[in-house]
């Protein structure tokens, strides 16, 4: 293993949404590289302002080539730690430190050129041009399909949704609200947005909540007449795997429903968004997850 050429190592950060990212990213880049071994690094997950917890299991599991990090990678598990990336951002001899967008574009171009030692990621690389969306999608249409079928059939059995098609409508507040760092970066997507949003689907669907503010889900539960997911007390994993199920999106400014929505297995769905994420216009501007086929709602 130490002796083995072009190594990805990821040092993971935020939530479900973020790491997949992070690993749609590596496995981007592994194939790229002709790569055998991409490694990641949870140790420091619970590190930050809203503490995260390693979210992949269900899916990396089955990947082949995709471990944690080992102890014995010391170079590695030090570059991590340090946060190496964030200072150099380029190519060391034959290591290479990443953390932003540019960098690993820049890379990318010329990567084919020689081999690495290692290649150590940490940032949240969050643009389909650094991503393999269509090969991941392959990947977790064949881990969960049982897990699909099981959960649209506790949804039948607690929302009676007459063969409609599903909407999966997602919320998300929490540390947007209370977190210092998310509050000043993030907009609040109201309730009137979801109720725009809705506009944009014929009367004959039902609509699934799924999201992390009780008060609003319920509210929306109501007037959409709809059936709010938090009700079934399923994982996070669980909650994802069946939003990516359902027949069409209405997202928030959220990379968990981002995924959700392009990880589904009807990708022709129709997908509502808001057009403003972030509170910086600069930030707006340079969004590179609005997708051109989204139907935007300002």
């Amino acid at each position: 293993m130490q002796d083995s050429k072009n190594k990805i190592c990821i040092r993971l950060s935020g939530g479900l949404g973020n790491q997949l990212f992070q690993l749609s990213a590596g496995l981007s880049l592994s194939n790229l590289l002709k790569s055998e071994e991409l490694f990641l690094d949870a140790r420091f997950l619970g590190d930050y302002e809203t503490p995260r917890s390693f979210e992949l299991d269900f899916l990396v599991q089955h990947i082949k080539g995709v471990n944690m990090l080992s102890s014995q990678m010391q170079l590695e598990q030090f570059a991590s730690r340090f946060r190496i990336s964030k200072i150099v951002d380029g190519k060391v001899l034959d290591y290479v430190f990443l953390s932003s967008i540019n960098s690993l574009l820049a890379f990318r171009t010329l990567c084919g050129q020689q081999e690495y030692r290692s290649i150590v990621l940490d940032g949240y690389f969050q643009d389909p041009r650094v991503l393999d969306i269509e090969g991941l999608r392959g990947i977790f249409d064949k881990v969960v399909k049982d897990d699909r079928n099981a959960l649209l059939e506790i949804v039948n059995q607690n929302f009676s949704a007459n063969g409609a098609p599903l909407i999966g409508v997602h919320v998300r507040r929490g540390d947007f609200l209370y977190q210092n760092a998310a509050s000043k970066r993030f907009q609040i997507v109201d309730l009137a947005y979801y109720l725009q949003a809705v506009k944009h689907f014929p009367s004959n669907v039902s609509f699934l909540i799924f999201g992390d503010d009780p008060k609003i889900c319920s509210e929306l539960s109501a007037r959409l007449n709809g059936f709010r997911v938090g009700c079934l007390g399923l994982t996070m994993q669980q909650e994802f795997i069946l939003l990516s199920s359902c027949d069409g999106f209405i997202i928030a400014n959220s990379t968990f429903s981002w995924w959700a929505s392009s990880l589904c297995n009807k990708p022709a769905s129709t997908v509502v968004a808001p057009k403003e994420w972030y509170k910086s216009k600069v930030e707006n501007e340079g969004n590179q997850l609005l997708l051109k086929h989204y139907k935007f709602i300002n």
